[in-house]
């Protein structure tokens, strides 16, 4: 090899010509070979060119190479990865983790959020309802007339609540006063049994009544809905109930008179209640005929009714708690 400058002798990896200084180029077989390529590709015509290009564009994108790729870069993380410290690998680990039970915690956080939410409304109808009961017991006792008057009437969940306690009660007070003697005229020897049956008479016989008076009320060419004669009825009927709880305590505690006479006074209550209810009504709204003609009505419709539940119903009660009594009687 020689100098460009000179022509000296020069060896292929010297730098400088030892005789003139001048700058030698590096001519290696790679820079030979890149320079020979670099040449080449000058050479080539236009369409050679685009065609070499999308050859290797094609190449590239191929998605095996891309995933052979993606795999070797995955390799060459985890490579890393082994490299951390145990504390760091710890953080990663930890990390990681917190990102996939990431979904979870919020969906969690979901439902509690629900919970709540539920367990909310559940405690703000519970504190609606008790509200208005003190609303209507304050209005049962101290301004009824205003009331009924009014279009104001409780919500079905407060008149539903209302009927429930008071059976519960009416049960309790029932299983207090009933003797345990009455189970001598039962099936089975106890007073369940009667006790049941009373309750379902008592659910009857006041269905009973208060369709009689929501009809004749209708009848009367009164308008009013169903939910505000309901919550009326209930209004209105709050001492005939107070009055059988009174006689039911007092029968319990062996005072029989009283509580006869508080339980008559009671039931009493409870078949003129509609009577003044169809007074109240009458005054508040223009009747299609004298309310006299429907309180007859209404007096003859309920001794109707009454007849045929004691033919029907309670006279074979009697007669059947008779004779449970003899064969319990005689076995004896």
């Amino acid at each position: 090899m020689q100098c460009p400058n000179c022509g000296n002798s020069v060896e292929s990896n010297d730098l400088f010509c030892g005789e003139c200084g001048t700058k030698l180029t590096n001519n290696t077989p790679g820079t030979t070979e890149r320079a020979h390529n670099s040449i080449h590709a000058q050479d080539l015509s236009p369409t050679q060119s685009k065609i070499n290009t999308e050859r290797s564009t094609s190449n590239n994108d191929d998605p095996r190479e891309l995933s052979h790729g993606a795999k070797e870069n995955q390799t060459e993380s985890v490579e890393k990865t082994d490299g951390v410290p145990d504390d760091q690998q710890h953080t990663y680990i930890t990390r990681a983790q917190h990102i996939e039970n990431e979904p979870q915690r919020q969906q969690d956080a979901h439902d509690q959020k629900g919970n709540d939410q539920t367990s909310d409304q559940f405690k703000q109808q519970s504190l609606h309802i008790l509200n208005e009961m003190k609303r209507f017991f304050s209005t049962a006792f101290r301004c009824p007339d205003h009331h009924i008057s009014s279009r104001d009437f409780f919500s079905f969940k407060t008149i539903a609540t209302l009927i429930i306690l008071g059976l519960i009660i009416t049960t309790i007070c029932l299983t207090i006063a009933t003797p345990s003697e009455i189970g001598y005229f039962t099936s089975n020897g106890t007073k369940s049994p009667f006790i049941l049956r009373t309750i379902l008479f008592i659910i009857i016989g006041i269905a009973i009544n208060f369709f009689l008076t929501y009809g004749l009320v209708r009848l009367l060419n009164i308008n009013i809905s169903l939910s505000k004669a309901i919550s009326d009825y209930i209004l209105i009927n709050t001492y005939s109930i107070i009055f059988f709880i009174i006689g039911f305590l007092l029968g319990a505690i062996n005072a029989p008179v009283l509580a006869l006479f508080i339980s008559s006074l009671a039931l009493l209550l409870f078949f003129v209640a509609p009577v003044y209810l169809f007074a109240r009504y009458s005054a508040d709204h223009e009747v299609r005929f004298p309310v006299i003609f429907a309180i007859i009505i209404y007096i003859i419709v309920l001794l109707i009714v009454m007849r045929l539940f004691i033919e029907s119903i309670v006279g074979p009660l009697i007669g059947n708690m008779t004779s449970s009594f003899t064969n319990n009687f005689f076995r004896e």
